[in-house]
């Protein structure tokens, strides 16, 4: 199977601001995670049909990105994995 025949979905999964930041919620951002979007632009350049869903700048519940993983019907996951935001990474792979 070539690469082109092979979708990967990459993930920011959804979280708020006070559960990715705590106490410092009003010091968080939602600048791009530049590491995923690194992985999915090479993919892409790699012939891969890719794909890139940021729940957290979407502000897409747990539901809401179920269904987009289960309409793009991926061949793999790539998902983000920061210390602060590790217990909603966790969930997405589990529910998914």
């Amino acid at each position: 199977m070539s690469p082109s025949q092979k979708k990967i979905l990459f993930i920011v999964p959804p979280i708020t601001m006070a559960e990715a930041y705590g106490d410092f919620e009003d010091a968080g951002n939602l600048l791009p995670f530049q590491g995923i979007l690194g992985l999915a632009a090479l993919t892409r350049e790699k012939g891969y049909d890719t794909y890139f869903i940021d729940a957290l700048v979407e502000r897409m519940t747990q539901d809401q990105l179920m269904e987009r993983i289960k309409a793009i019907k991926p061949d793999y996951v790539g998902l983000t994995a920061t210390t602060m935001m590790m217990m909603a990474r966790m969930m997405a792979v589990t529910i998914w």
